[in-house]
């Protein structure tokens, strides 16, 4: 039976066969499985070889893996059959989904080393076996899991969270300890106190190089000072991918509500990198919160890009809170930065934010998201990219937020996407095309293009209804929606896909003229 699946995986034709002969190093990966009374090493070794490697024993057959370019491998068909079997991964790679953990699968270095201060650290990695042993840099790896084409991929980061090391976050409310007494009795060094706009609170933000420090100060604060919040300064991040295959109709996730509303300009808050109005009309506010300037990044210009598509006139203010990447399919900041960007958002009254980083939570964050709730704020988030091993990801995993999955083609679920009890809706999330900071157009699809399909259809929910909460707005959303999946409720979409025209006739059951393409 695993022989089975396993050939089921990774036969079929290979699309890198040009490439795999112009460049050895890129050959496929070839799977040998022979009977376990052949020694692997001699069979490599009389077969020409080089780099293999002996992935699975079994009780009959062991599986032999190496890089193989195609005039070899068409040498070596007239071994195949009998006792030797022989397979083509085009996934590149075979794993075993049997056991605890996976494998271990080196990721390139990216700006995640430098934002946790350990640049260089990602150089020559080699895949291991994974134990839930806890890493050092999780920031270098991503865990594999399955067989060849079936295999998930799940970003270390989402299974052991990345911070600033030494960083420690502090809320401090009036009426407390001095920031310099807390530094003090911490035994760490006060880098800065931000006074906050919408809470009687300071962020302080405190450092030690001191290993285990951290979390001594941590011990201290949850032992004599119960009250106070604090949590590490957290890394969390906002991504894309480039998706294949066809154009999915943009038009079916717009949707206008009736003469109810209002012609005015729609604001709306968006959390994430810069943002270049690309394709887009309407008014741009800018602030940084990274310390290196305002500047547009791939992923805040991507959530612009489907927002725009919605409102034809809207004032985006833009938090840049996150750095992106050289590729402008990721991006990477501090919870410190999110922190600062979402009190400046609530300070602004805008009504609607979106908010584009998923990461591990934090007390304080948590408590702001809160906070804004209770203001009447409404909060939108994708749930994540990292796959379906990973858990549930916030801001989206907060009740206060609400969560949106992505689903693409004949309404099926993005593979990439965190699935979970925590999410609300689904939208179209997948091959949109966006344009890019180049003036080109990019294919790209992720749960963050989902999110921000859903908070556009909101934007024009809450101006032809300017007195529902962000609850009873949600309750609508849930009740409205075109069920997926399972009947009900489910882990992988939610309450089902939104179903804006049909929302908002619950919002106003006087209303007419909701013209939609299709849902989102």
């Amino acid at each position: 039976m695993r022989a089975v699946q396993l050939i089921r995986g990774v036969v079929t034709a290979l699309l890198l066969v040009e490439l795999a002969m112009a460049e050895p190093s890129l050959a496929p990966t070839r799977v040998f499985r022979l009977p376990v009374w052949q020694e692997a090493g001699e069979w490599a070794r009389s077969h020409q070889l080089t780099d293999w490697q002996i992935r699975e024993t079994g009780v009959t057959e062991q599986y032999l893996v190496s890089r193989v370019d195609e005039a070899h491998w068409q040498q070596l068909q007239v071994e195949c059959g009998g006792d030797v079997v022989c397979t083509q991964d085009s996934c590149q790679h075979i794993r075993s989904a049997a056991g605890e953990g996976g494998w271990l699968v080196p990721a390139a270095p990216d700006l995640l080393s430098a934002l946790a201060g350990e640049t260089g650290v990602c150089a020559e990695l080699g895949e291991v076996r994974w134990q839930s042993q806890t890493l050092e840099q999780p920031g270098c790896w991503a865990l594999q899991q399955g067989q060849g084409c079936e295999a998930q991929l799940t970003p270390m980061t989402a299974l052991q969270p990345m911070q600033r090391r030494g960083r420690l976050l502090v809320l401090l409310f009036d009426g407390g300890l001095a920031a310099t007494e807390l530094a003090q009795a911490l035994e760490m060094e006060l880098l800065s106190a931000d006074r906050l706009q919408v809470l009687p609170a300071t962020l302080l933000q405190l450092y030690s190089a001191e290993p285990g420090q951290l979390a001594v100060a941590q011990q201290w604060l949850a032992d004599n000072q119960p009250e106070v919040l604090h949590q590490p300064d957290l890394i969390f991040t906002s991504g894309l991918q480039l998706a294949s295959g066809g154009l999915e109709n943009a038009a079916g996730a717009l949707f206008a509500v009736g003469p109810g509303s209002s012609g005015s300009a729609i604001s709306v808050g968006l959390i994430d990198t810069g943002v270049a109005l690309t394709g887009v009309g309407g008014e741009l506010i800018e602030a940084d919160f990274t310390g290196r300037g305002y500047q547009a990044g791939g992923t805040g210009t991507a959530l612009a890009s489907v927002l725009g598509r919605h409102l034809a006139s809207m004032r985006l203010f833009s938090y840049q809170a996150c750095l992106s990447s050289a590729s402008g399919l990721e991006a990477y900041c501090y919870s410190s930065a999110l922190i600062q960007a979402l009190d400046q958002a609530l300070m602004d009254h805008n009504r609607l934010i979106q908010l584009g980083p998923v990461g591990s939570g934090g007390a304080i964050l948590h408590h702001l998201v809160a906070e804004a709730q209770r203001r009447g704020v409404v909060l939108v988030a994708g749930v994540g990219d990292a796959g379906v091993l990973a858990p549930p990801l916030y801001p989206a995993a907060w009740p206060e937020v609400l969560a949106v999955t992505a689903i693409q083609g004949d309404r099926q679920r993005l593979p990439a996407a965190v699935t979970g009890e925590h999410i609300d809706l689904a939208a179209r999330g997948g091959h949109v095309s966006i344009g890019a900071l180049d003036h080109s157009q990019r294919l790209l699809s992720g749960t963050g293009l989902a999110a921000a399909n859903v908070t556009g259809a909101v934007a024009r929910l809450l101006q032809g209804s300017a007195t529902v909460s962000p609850g009873q707005l949600y309750q609508y959303l849930r009740d409205s929606s075109d069920d997926l999946g399972p009947i009900g409720p489910d882990s992988e979409f939610g309450a089902g896909m939104m179903n804006p025209c049909r929302a908002w006739r619950l919002l106003s059951p006087m209303a007419v003229g909701c013209r939609s393409g299709g849902g989102l």
